[in-house]
């Protein structure tokens, strides 16, 4: 197993997410995301934005994709718990992000749903195997990367070639047996560390 695979996002959720997109951006809501330090290299040439969803819509967003995700984990834990959905996250030209893991107490397993993008050349996901090997993931507008985001390092050491590429996270942990890692600190880039 190779803790990633790229599905379809449901079609549905898909086309809100493109209208939600569509409507934050002819309305001028872009909101400049904060400095992350760590990441992203969104401090000074490179911000990202967030689009605004309602909350309505990250509900569904978080049952269509955990019933996605459930399915391609299998039912060993019980089921999944939302612990998050953020986005629409835009990147924009030069955008890089760091080879990380994520919190294993809240992002265990996660999807990355593509919402749009205006693009020069493809943008890949890299990401490693459990058994360390390198794999590079490039998505199209109304895919998603399912992968076991705690586990798996992943970034996007590559700068973006393009205007913008808007992404929605979505994470999960398991409903059973999750328990004994709730304060397990994790989480972190590890790109000193490892190379993509």
């Amino acid at each position: 197993e190779t803790g990633h695979a790229v599905v379809p996002i449901p079609g549905d959720i898909f086309r809100k997410l493109v209208a939600a997109r569509d409507a934050a951006v002819d309305g001028g809501n872009l909101r400049r995301e904060g400095c992350t330090r760590g990441y992203l290299n969104n401090c000074g040439a490179h911000p990202t934005y967030t689009l605004p969803i309602s909350a309505s819509l990250k509900r569904a967003t978080a049952t269509a994709t955990g019933e996605v995700l459930e399915k391609w984990i299998g039912d060993e834990w019980g089921g999944l718990v939302s612990t998050s959905v953020y986005g629409i996250r835009r990147y924009g030209n030069g955008s890089t992000l760091q080879a990380h893991v994520d919190v294993v107490a809240t992002h265990a397993v996660s999807a990355i749903l593509n919402v749009g993008q205006d693009v020069a050349a493809a943008w890949p996901l890299q990401i490693k195997d459990h058994a360390g090997r390198d794999h590079v993931v490039v998505m199209a507008p109304g895919e998603m990367v399912l992968y076991e985001s705690a586990s798996a390092i992943h970034g996007r050491v590559e700068p973006l070639n393009g205007t913008s590429y808007d992404n929605v996270f979505v994470h999960f942990r398991p409903a059973r047996g999750w328990e004994r890692f709730l304060h397990v600190p994790s989480g972190g880039v590890v790109s000193d560390h490892v190379e993509l």
